[in-house]
């Protein structure tokens, strides 16, 4: 072959990067709008399919509201004025992005540098007190060649002021959450340290002013190539149909690093891979970090109008080269069975079923199912999580009723071994802190609802109600995934123990700057805890208020 002819390719690859749109591979940030806006859609029959797979991109959004804008067109009267003007809002947005200091060249080649801010405080009403107060400024950095090579990434500082003796925060939903607090502050002491966010490590003296600075990061670079794109970065990824939270991957844990592969089956399906690094606790309760990493790949298939399949299958084990698990398209728990029961493998389906004005979802994931026992319940085999849910749209116009019940068997996303390796690596389902998959415990369930309404482009609000019950996890234990679990008891029954029970009222309104890319979310909680951190007789109300403003600039 001559150079001329080798360097052909390369100069293709150069040419198609500098001809087409810039800024499309960017992934979009979960509190987006666009995100319910696409369910609906979905659910609806606007889009004959939907990736169950998120975040998504720039490009898969904008072609889904031009498939949006092609049914409204075709089917007049379908869609209702405001979707209409929804779509069109999201699709200027993410074509005309606003920035702080940005560089094009060649018309398709882009390059930017952001400094969002965002505000937020917690306080429970009974006493102003109980307080949090958080304010942040992030500094944010992309560089795209057309639709081909993105890579971006978003640093965010926080300052954190805690007033409070009593926790002023909804079950699930402590802010608290970085991968580090880079440096603690105890006014109360006038004393500081350097310390992981382990929450044992938090060490906020109740009642008392400390101030806690903290850091957070996520990251993305992304090729793509004609039939796969390759993405890899820091993020918490959210595979499955809940809009809430999903079992295998949920966008509630804490960002990790990644590396991803998307193949597109079709235009009614797609195949996903990823493997990612994870921190965890070298022993419960300590403070020294050892790695481990888990694989999960999934299949999706609209294979009719009405229903959607997928499979999904993950392992976490140790930190190690393991070819058999870096193989997309290999099979994990035979993989994991040939190469001993220290792994911790799942396996799950999702249905999705669209019915007139709805979606209906099954979801299930097992943990560590054993082909030769199915039915046989214990610790340290056919552990299980499900979802089942339904939303409901249109009933009245511009609402969405969403209806969620949400199952954690015994050990649930635990492990029977406590000590994987030599290096003490847990091989539960989490990342720090966090859990990888649904933030419910084991031996838990929950009831979810919510009603919301977009009134207008700028207003949308609602009412949410749950109730959820969190049992023993092992005799003596305390029911989370970090309950070792080298017990002999067997299988035990569901939600034994002493039973903490949460009920949770909440209104929520969100209101968007438009013009400004400003959002000021508030909302007010009425919850009842009994039996609070499974104490008998230990009740609590709460009333808590929480107010939010967030600039964007992109």
């Amino acid at each position: 072959m001559s150079k001329k002819r080798a360097l052909l390719p390369i100069l293709l690859f150069f040419i198609i990067l500098y001809t087409l749109p810039a800024q499309t591979l960017r992934k979009i940030p979960y509190s987006d709008p666009v995100y319910p806006f696409l369910d609906r859609a979905y659910s609806l029959g606007w889009l004959a399919y939907l990736p169950q797979i998120r975040p998504y991109s720039v490009a898969g959004v904008l072609e889904w509201l031009e498939q949006i804008d092609q049914y409204s067109r075709e089917h007049p009267g379908a869609v209702t004025l405001l979707a209409r003007s929804q779509a069109e809002s999201f699709r200027q947005r993410l074509i005309n992005p606003v920035h702080n200091l940005k560089a094009e060249w060649n018309g398709s080649n882009f390059a930017s540098l952001d400094f969002p801010l965002s505000f937020s405080t917690n306080s429970r009403l009974e006493s102003i007190d109980d307080s949090y107060l958080s304010a942040s400024q992030s500094f944010s950095g992309q560089i795209s060649f057309g639709d081909s090579f993105f890579m971006g990434m978003d640093n965010w500082s926080s300052a954190v002021f805690l007033t409070y003796e009593r926790a002023p925060f909804r079950k699930f939903y402590d802010p608290l959450r970085e991968d580090y607090a880079i440096y603690n502050y105890f006014l109360s002491q006038g004393t500081g340290e350097f310390s992981h966010s382990h929450p044992q490590l938090y060490l906020h003296t109740a009642g008392e002013t400390d101030l806690f600075l903290q850091a957070n990061s996520t990251a993305q670079t992304t090729i793509s190539f004609n039939l796969a794109e390759l993405s890899f970065g820091r993020e918490s990824l959210s595979w499955g149909p809940s809009p809430l939270c999903n079992l295998s991957l949920s966008s509630w844990s804490k960002p990790y690093e990644y590396l991803q592969l998307d193949i597109p089956l079709g235009s009614r399906g797609a195949f996903t891979w990823m493997t990612g690094v994870l921190q965890d606790f070298e022993e419960q309760g300590g403070s020294d970090f050892v790695q481990k990493l888990v694989t999960v790949h999934r299949v999706e298939i609209q294979f009719l109008d009405w229903l959607l399949f997928a499979l999904t299958e993950s392992v976490v084990y140790s930190y190690r080269f393991e070819l058999a698990y870096l193989n997309p398209i290999n099979l994990y728990y035979l993989n994991e069975v040939r190469l001993g029961d220290y792994d911790n493998k799942l396996l799950g389906f999702d249905l999705i079923f669209r019915l007139p004005s709805s979606k209906a979802y099954l979801s299930v994931l097992v943990d560590d199912w054993d082909f030769g026992e199915p039915f046989s319940l214990t610790y340290y085999h056919n552990e299980m999580g499900a979802l089942l849910g339904v939303q409901l749209y249109d009933l009245l116009p511009d609402v969405m009723i969403h209806l969620e019940y949400a199952y954690m068997s015994h050990w649930m996303y635990t492990h029977k071994d406590s000590y994987a390796d030599d290096a003490h690596n847990y091989n539960r389902y989490k990342h720090y802190d966090s859990h990888l998959g649904h933030f419910l415990n084991p031996n838990a369930h929950m009831i979810y609802l919510e009603i919301a309404r977009d009134h207008s482009l700028a207003l949308s609000y609602g009412t949410s109600l749950w109730f959820t019950q969190d049992g023993k996890g092992t005799t003596g234990g305390d029911g989370t995934i970090d309950d070792p679990l080298n017990v002999s008891s067997g299988y035990l029954d569901f939600l034994d123990g002493t039973v903490e029970s949460n009920l949770d009222w909440t209104l929520f309104a969100e209101y968007r700057l438009l013009k400004y890319n400003g959002v000021i979310k508030a909302a007010y909680t009425l919850a009842y805890t009994r039996n609070l951190d499974k104490t008998a007789g230990r009740n609590q109300w709460d009333n808590i208020f929480s107010l939010e403003f967030s600039w964007m600039t992109y």
